[in-house]
């Protein structure tokens, strides 16, 4: 139920509630690569956009480490995850 809440507000682009639901369902659905993917690509995002919002540079080193991980999987979010990597790698210079 945590995994459906958070990435439904991932979609929703509300980041912090997504952050928190995503963070609680992940120890119980780690060991599933399909929900661990979607988990690991919203984390990113919701991670980066609200490092990017507010300038918390460890939250957005947060969203750069979990959307590292997602796009080292293979799954339908792979291509996106390494394209919102190489953004994110761009627009703050990490190597």
């Amino acid at each position: 139920a945590y995994w459906m809440e958070g990435v439904t507000y991932s979609t929703q682009r509300k980041y912090l509630s997504a952050d928190k639901a995503l963070r609680k369902a992940f120890p119980m659905i780690k060991d599933n690569p399909q929900l661990k993917a979607a988990a690991l690509f919203h984390l990113g995002l919701a991670n980066f956009q609200l490092g990017n919002k507010s300038g918390n540079k460890k939250r957005i080193l947060a969203g750069y480490r979990y959307t590292k991980e997602c796009a080292a999987m293979k799954s339908p979010f792979q291509a996106q995850a390494r394209k919102n990597l190489a953004a994110i790698r761009s627009q703050y210079r990490i190597r």
